[in-house]
């Protein structure tokens, strides 16, 4: 073990006297030869989701040993490798708040991949420590970040309809408003439509309706939507007093096809229309006189 030690001579004169004094004094030192990884430490994959907040990829659990275990002081000069050129540059970093670490950030699901980056050491011993300042290369740590597009598989929210049944006069027009809805992946960001346009498809019992109820933009209110009921464009008669009609809404993203999408319901109520005879105002005809001789022929019309 390094340090100092003494070694202790004794001498006795054979009449009960004994004599101790340090016959030699001398110093055990200790020089670095290497630097290793301890228990040879491996990073596990970090996984990042496209739209988060910038995370930090801390290799804070990498530690550097000595061999041997001189205790001396020394200094990190971390070197952050493989970042490249392309994409990996503009979503991954290297570190600047952890040390050492790396960063990750990105809003583009097209950057969906797996990534493998590199911490790289120079360690310099501090000097005046019983070894002159010398600078060791340990072995690299190689770390996995995989970036995860949510799009393509996270799950649109239903449709909240104002109101949420649309009652209408058959050969009118009635209408029902929605916020555009949202998904899973604008719920865990707080922002909206970040995977990009919605889509919508309108079905009865019968399936897909044609142009009798379609959803346009709202005519005031940006984020939301109209879904307009066109009595006239319908297919059949409405010869019973009341006819309800269930319409499924489904709504789905526009870019991503494996994304779950969400299916609402809303009745539609079409109420015919009926004269009711009396309540309508009765004006008297006018008495009119005509005069017809006889054997004559005559010819008079009457309004």
């Amino acid at each position: 073990m390094k340090g100092t030690y003494n070694i202790i001579a004794s001498w006795a004169d054979g009449h009960g006297h004994t004599k101790s004094y340090t016959a030699l004094t001398f110093t055990v030192g200790c020089e670095i030869t290497s630097f290793q990884i301890k228990d040879s430490y491996a990073p596990p994959t970090f996984t990042y989701n496209v739209f988060s907040s910038r995370k930090i990829v801390s290799l804070t659990a990498v530690v550097y040993e000595q061999v041997p275990a001189c205790g001396y002081t020394f200094t990190n000069n971390f070197d952050h490798q493989d970042i490249g050129a392309g994409v990996e540059a503009s979503i991954i970093f290297a570190g600047a708040v952890v040390i050492p670490s790396f960063e990750v950030y990105s809003t583009n699901p097209a950057h969906e991949a797996s990534y493998t980056v590199t911490l790289a050491n120079a360690i310099t011993i501090d000097a005046g420590q019983g070894q002159s300042a010398t600078t060791f290369t340990p072995p690299s740590v190689s770390q996995t970040i995989s970036v995860v597009n949510q799009c393509k598989d996270t799950t649109v929210n239903a449709i909240t309809f104002s109101p949420s049944a649309i009652i209408v006069n058959d050969g009118s027009e009635g209408t029902s408003d929605f916020v555009i809805p949202t998904d899973a992946v604008d719920t865990a960001n707080s922002l909206t439509s970040l995977c990009g346009a919605r889509t919508y498809a309108i079905a009865d019992s019968t399936g897909t309706i044609n142009d009798w109820a379609v959803i346009t933009d709202h005519a005031l209110t940006a984020g939301s939507k109209t879904l307009t009921i066109k009595t006239p464009l319908y297919p059949t008669a409405i010869t019973e007093p009341t006819k309800v009609i269930t319409l499924t809404v489904t709504s789905s993203l526009a870019d991503w096809s494996g994304a779950i999408v969400s299916t609402t319901d809303i009745d539609v109520t079409i109420t015919r229309l009926v004269c009711d005879c009396n309540r309508m105002i009765w004006i008297a005809p006018t008495t009119q006189t005509v005069t017809v001789n006889v054997g004559a022929t005559t010819s008079f019309t009457t309004t």
